[in-house]
């Protein structure tokens, strides 16, 4: 899974935010869109992602589950080779929600903050969770950022399936249930 925020430039366009010391560079009261990129890299068994159930937000780590926000969905899709799929909320700042991540963080200081993907993949009944956790140093609006890498956070998970049997005893091809 790769993650990147782009915050509005005020042109209409939407421009990737800059990374430094595994910290996003956030900017208060802007609009941004979080863009998630699922990439199967194991050829074990192919899990087909039917839809985005939700994209989640918040501020802090080792959240519990009513601690997220539930975000707008813009967009999922895959690209055109159909290996990955991109999915893509919009994210307003200005929510007293996340007042948190919209206030400018002290000259030395990072605050957390966890999304969440839930995706609903063929074969397997729950939905499926996946929690990233990372850092970000909000700043004025007005912010600058010269000098930057525009390199998306990357983390990989690994899901291990079991296959089920169907409840009246015959054999139901392509039923799992996720171990962990």
């Amino acid at each position: 899974i790769t993650m990147e925020f782009r915050e509005d430039d005020g042109k209409g366009t939407y421009v990737t935010c800059p990374k430094d010391k595994n910290a996003f560079k956030l900017r208060c009261d802007t609009e941004k869109k979080i863009i998630i990129s699922v990439s199967q890299v194991s050829q074990n068994r192919e899990l087909k992602i039917e839809r985005c159930f939700g994209l989640l937000i918040s501020p802090g780590r080792n959240l519990k589950h009513s601690d997220m926000h539930l975000l707008d969905m813009v967009s999922m899709g895959t690209t055109n080779d159909g290996k990955t799929n991109i999915i893509s909320g919009h994210w307003d700042p200005t929510d007293p929600t996340f007042q948190i991540l919209n206030t400018e963080t002290p000259k030395e200081m990072k605050v957390f903050m966890t999304v969440a993907v839930d995706l609903v993949m063929e074969g397997i009944q729950e939905p499926v969770r996946f929690l990233i956790e990372t850092k970000a140093k909000i700043f004025p609006a007005t912010e600058r950022f010269w000098y930057f890498a525009k390199r998306p956070l990357q983390e990989q998970f690994v899901v291990k399936i079991k296959e089920v049997e169907a409840e009246d005893g015959a054999e139901e091809q392509g039923q799992y249930e996720v171990v962990s």
